[in-house]
């Protein structure tokens, strides 16, 4: 059981917590139709954080970040389905393959807003497919 003054601190950790992810975690991006979510202040995007990342934000209710992040991953996606575990700013790591995070955040994100899938039916089903497939 969690004693009242760890509570107060956990509750103080998290304000601090939500505090950097809006001053320091949301990045502008080239060809987003929005603000970035990441971890870091120096705005890289790395694959499984960016599952993460989404999970914590979907406990207060955001979501829009699913989708920002997932569309720029996936608009940058090779012919042959392959998609960087990275993009940002400081050391890109073209050779290394993201993990399948992205089609749990198209999960997540499609969940949280009433089950809708059909955003993906346009642009993203068919290179998430790939991605699978690759």
């Amino acid at each position: 059981m969690i004693g009242e003054a760890d509570y107060r601190g956990l509750i103080t950790r998290l304000q601090s917590l939500n505090s950097d992810i809006a001053t320091k975690g949301l990045h502008d991006f080239p060809d987003s139709d929005g603000k970035l979510l990441t971890g870091y202040a120096y705005g890289e995007y790395y694959d499984w954080d960016l599952y993460f990342e989404n999970i914590y934000l979907s406990y207060y209710g955001i979501s829009r970040y699913n989708f920002t992040n997932f569309k720029v991953f996936l608009d940058r996606q090779q012919p042959d389905g392959f998609v960087s575990r990275t993009i940002g700013i400081t050391y890109p790591r073209p050779a290394q393959m993201f993990k399948p995070f992205l089609a749990q955040i198209a999960v997540l994100g499609s969940k949280q807003n009433g089950d809708d899938y059909e955003w993906l039916r346009a642009r993203y089903y068919a290179r998430l497919q790939k991605y699978l497939q690759r």
